[in-house]
């Protein structure tokens, strides 16, 4: 059986609800998400980024609401899945960790410059 599974998604779509439990992570083949807290858009994530993953990995409510911008494809993984593959591969672990700590850094500095406002992408400090 297939861990990954692959979806089309259509402009307008969410992936997940800011406060859900989270059930699945997703990678963003082509497209961006829009990354919504409260009713603002805080970011995007794009091709090649992953989304998702703090819920999925503490077990803790959803940060964010996920929306499609635009029509766009991704993978989605469930919790399950991805612990198992992350125990396979711990190369794999090591990466997630890194996105994650740049998306910690990104969210706590206020004062961060990131002119695309993709969290996580290529962090620049004022200071």
């Amino acid at each position: 059986a297939s861990v990954v599974q692959k979806r089309a998604l259509p402009k307008g779509e969410i992936l997940c609800d800011e406060g859900d439990v989270g059930q699945a992570l997703y990678v963003v083949i082509r497209g961006r998400l829009e990354v919504i807290v409260g009713d603002e858009v805080r970011g995007y994530i794009g091709a090649g980024e992953v989304a998702g993953e703090m819920a999925l990995l503490d077990g803790g409510p959803r940060s964010a609401t996920l929306r499609t911008a635009e029509a766009m494809e991704i993978y989605e993984m469930d919790r399950e899945d991805l612990l198992e593959t992350l125990d396979a591969h711990p190369r794999l672990a090591m990466t997630l960790l890194r996105t994650l700590a740049r998306r910690i850094l990104a969210a706590e500095n206020p004062r961060r410059i990131d002119g695309d406002r993709t969290p996580g992408r290529d962090l620049k400090f004022v200071g």
